[in-house]
């Protein structure tokens, strides 16, 4: 058997002067590819108060994955009916108010350039009331960490070459019925938000 190679090599200087004055394409991070945003929310009726605001970032991977870190804080005031066999009705009512704070990695996945999937993984840490599963007898208020992973999708309507804002439905994996509070545990979400 025999094997024979051969090499040649041509240099043109003009060529290698060109070469050197555009670098090579980034393939580590990119800060281009950061992109800031959030969501906002706002509710209120006759014994309800409730305000969101959960600033985000996240990073294109590529134009159709991008995951991201949100938090999350949440303020709101509530009247709670208890159940009192002193009272005269037999019920009272009780001012109940918490602060919550919340941290929520977060990945979205785009289907089509409008439709995504998105998934997130949020721990909270939330003042609430104990109840029963029918929520008929309450036990008193509790502060605890709430583990809350929700998936669901959206709807993404993009403006210029960076911006947009997204709607949401997302649904609570982890909902407990015995736990009453705000923001954080709900059986589903649904979210407006927005990126630029």
């Amino acid at each position: 058997m025999i094997s024979s190679s051969s090499y040649s090599q041509y240099y043109d200087p003009n060529a290698a002067a060109n070469t050197a004055k555009t670098p090579p394409p980034n393939k580590g991070w990119d800060w281009k590819k950061v992109y800031p945003g959030g969501n906002v929310g706002l509710g209120f009726s006759s014994n309800y108060f409730y305000i969101e605001a959960s600033p985000l970032a996240g990073y294109w991977v590529n134009n159709w994955f991008t995951p991201g870190l949100m938090l999350t804080y949440i303020y709101f005031t509530s009247k709670i009916t208890l159940i009192d066999p002193s009272a005269p009705n037999g019920l009272r009512k009780e001012d109940f108010s918490s602060s919550i704070i919340g941290l929520s990695p977060f990945a979205r996945a785009f289907i089509l350039k409008w439709l995504f999937a998105h998934i997130e993984t949020g721990v909270f840490y939330a003042k609430g009331y104990n109840t029963d599963t029918d929520r008929q007898k309450y036990f008193g208020q509790e502060s605890k960490f709430v583990f809350s992973p929700m998936v669901g999708g959206g709807l993404n309507f993009g403006f210029g070459q960076r911006g947009g804002f997204t709607m949401m439905l997302l649904f609570n994996l982890n909902y407990d019925r015995t736990f009453i509070t705000y923001g954080c545990n709900q059986p589903y979400v649904a979210r407006i938000g927005f990126y630029f």
